[in-house]
């Protein structure tokens, strides 16, 4: 079988699930838990050293997690995907089904277009993945902020994969509007009453910072970050537990 390098955790985590030999890893490709640690890890996911001698067929990046450099210096044949929303995921799915001749991938990828139609609108009291809510909205909420990062605050657009998400879920009509994918932003211009801040347990780890969570004025609950960023087999099989 087709034997591959991965860059990328969410692509390691859903080759691994297809059966599919992964060879090398980054230190941030940490599921499946159960087969992770027999795979060398080479570096990380911008910065990486390569093996001088290895039986990879392909080195998997992807352009939101990878640099261009690692792309660039790749000794061995490269698979570039472009995970920024489902169609795209469903899209990237199909063409490593085809170069890693898996027919699990394929069958992920029709799965996944079945999940690119946005759901129904639904309140913010049952929005999925939530591990804990840190204060419950009292008004009704007029506007989601998923927070990647504090100081300074960091949220997501519509743009990006975790916006595309919402969206599907039926919460895209409460996403505001950004220039920038991951726009820093000014808590203060929103309203405290009416604004959901949705902190997400990682890049930045906020379900470790509840106790300063509830000091803030706005109600926030802390979701898992793995649910809504981590594209491939998980992101599809949190939609179809959701929808």
């Amino acid at each position: 079988m087709t034997q591959v390098i991965s860059l990328v955790p969410s692509w390691t985590e859903t080759l691994l699930w297809a059966d599919v030999p992964v060879i090398g890893r980054t230190r941030y490709c940490i599921h499946p838990k159960g087969k992770i640690r027999a795979i060398p890890i080479i570096g990380g996911t911008k910065s990486v050293e390569w093996p001088l001698t290895s039986n990879c067929q392909y080195v998997i990046i992807d352009k939101e997690e990878n640099t261009l450099h690692m792309a660039e210096a790749s000794p061995y044949p490269t698979l570039i995907t472009h995970v920024q929303s489902l169609p795209c995921l469903a899209k990237d799915l199909r063409k490593l089904a085809t170069h890693l001749e898996s027919p699990k991938l394929y069958e992920l990828s029709q799965e996944c277009h079945t999940l690119c139609n946005p759901s129904v609108k639904k309140p913010v009291e049952e929005l999925p993945g939530v591990i804990e809510w840190v204060q419950r909205p009292r008004k009704k909420i007029k506007t989601l902020l998923y927070l990647i990062w504090r100081n300074p605050w960091m949220c997501v657009s519509q743009e990006t994969f975790i916006g595309d998400m919402l969206s599907t879920l039926g919460y895209g009509h409460l996403l505001p509007s950004f220039s920038k994918k991951y726009p820093c932003i000014d808590l203060k211009t929103y309203n405290p009453e009416t604004t959901l801040l949705l902190c997400a347990s990682e890049p930045f780890p906020f379900h470790k910072k509840t106790k300063e969570l509830a000091k803030l004025p706005f109600p926030s609950a802390v979701v898992s970050g793995e649910c809504y960023s981590w594209f491939g087999v998980r992101a599809i099989q949190f939609l179809k537990s959701c929808l």
